[in-house]
């Protein structure tokens, strides 16, 4: 029927702290484990291409001081069944992360999908910085990476942190331009060189696209993704 199952899963990062906290690191890697184990015994008879992972730390303001690294985790979650794999990318204690995927190479066939707007904050982050977050991801991973979080308007958790009254609204008016330029830069580099994927400028572009005013129609909306999608 054309639906992706995602599965939400902060008991692979986010429970070190608030469930596990009085475990090893290596203590909570067996837990990990244990719960891909489940997860993939859950999903039997799901087609992999169908389903995606996310995996974060909570959205929580605090300190994060004694989040597990990625690093402790990452083949773990390697190992669950869903080809995609969602996580937090940018915000202060995770956002140096994607060197990560500079040692460690993606399973055949799984798709990485980082999140490059910060959730947790009420800063609209200046599009350069997202263009520079998503070259550091498309540089380290190549070909396998799709984009997430560039969206109009904070997504999940994040929706009740922005409180403030018109903030929402700016981040959605923000968000088309920001693309907009995060496209372009990509462009310029990939023609100046650069080893930036063709995928991922394919894949700027489909997001551009599909961010479109929230005044368009869906059938315009759609018509603007298609165009995307073969430009």
């Amino acid at each position: 029927a054309g639906l992706i199952l995602q599965l939400d899963c902060p008991d692979l990062a986010m429970t070190r702290v608030s469930q596990f906290s009085h475990l090893s690191v290596d203590e909570f890697k067996k837990i990990v484990a244990m719960h891909v184990e489940v997860i993939n015994y859950a999903l039997q008879g799901i087609d992999p291409e169908r389903m995606r992972l996310h995996v974060c730390w909570g959205n929580t303001e605090g300190p994060h001081h004694h989040d597990v690294p990625l690093r402790e985790i990452v083949h773990t979650i390697l190992q669950a069944r869903p080809l995609g794999l969602s996580i937090e990318g940018a915000n202060p204690r995770h956002g140096h992360e994607w060197k990560v995927w500079e040692d460690v190479s993606l399973p055949e066939g799984k798709v990485l999908i980082p999140g490059v707007l910060d959730t947790t904050t009420n800063f609209i982050e200046h599009p350069e910085l997202i263009a520079q977050r998503i070259l550091n991801y498309a540089n380290a991973v190549g070909q396998r990476l799709r984009l997430r979080h560039l969206r109009l308007g904070p997504q999940g958790g994040g929706q009740r942190r922005l409180g403030q009254a018109g903030l929402n609204g700016g981040r959605s008016a923000a968000g088309v331009p920001r693309a907009v330029v995060i496209l372009q830069t990509l462009s310029l580099r990939a023609k100046r060189g650069n080893l930036v994927p063709a995928t991922v400028v394919a894949t700027a572009t489909r997001l551009q696209c599909c961010y479109a005013p929230r005044n368009d129609n869906p059938a315009a909306r759609e018509r603007r993704c298609q165009r995307g999608a073969s430009a």
